[in-house]
């Protein structure tokens, strides 16, 4: 191609004009590594700034779960003191005397046991509270069930467990023990 244009009498200068003129030089179509750290560098601020705060919504939940955890092992006791015709007790602690100051525990969110009286044999065992949530009971320091599987307690009321939340009652959630043993759940939240 060359040959043909120096036949016609144009000069090399001329030729690469013509040249450069069918084929324009190629300009880069992608991102510079600085432009690319820098939209990073936005879109990660923007997404810190728009992500919600899952705090509240994982300490509802652990709060629920103390709940349920506690509704549970009230349910088994009640079940075992029917079944075993025996008294059956939840205990706060997970150690020592069940229902005198030899508790092995300061709270019930230390954990808690259900246990039959006759033998002093722990059926079931729980570990305790989730971190950051508080557990309390407004009758004392155990819950006694009878034969019939109803509650044994010097308040002839309702006794009621609180969970909640350390340092706040946003998240306060209660479960209430009638005489006749009944747990029921408070599903107001």
């Amino acid at each position: 191609m060359q040959l043909d244009v120096v036949d016609k009498g144009l000069d090399a200068q001329r030729c690469k004009a013509a040249l450069s003129r069918r084929h324009p030089p190629r300009r880069s179509s992608g991102f510079t590594l600085v432009e690319l750290l820098i939209v990073m560098a936005i879109l990660t601020i923007l997404w810190v700034i728009a992500s919600p705060n899952y705090d509240p919504i994982i300490v509802g939940n652990k709060v629920k779960q103390q709940k349920y955890e506690i509704a549970t092992s009230l349910a088994m006791a009640r079940t075992e003191a029917v079944k075993r015709g025996a008294l059956v007790r939840v205990c706060q602690g997970t150690s020592g005397s069940c229902g005198t100051s030899d508790s092995g525990s300061e709270s019930w969110a230390d954990g808690w046991r259900v246990q039959d009286m006759d033998g002093d044999t722990v059926i079931h065992l729980e570990q305790g509270a989730a971190p950051n949530t508080t557990l309390s009971y407004s009758c004392g320091d155990y819950v006694e069930f009878n034969t019939t599987g109803g509650r044994v307690s010097s308040s002839d009321g309702e006794c009621v467990f609180t969970a909640g939340k350390k340092g706040g009652a946003d998240y306060d959630t209660k479960l209430s023990i009638g005489r006749q043993g009944r747990v029921q759940l408070d599903y107001t939240e």
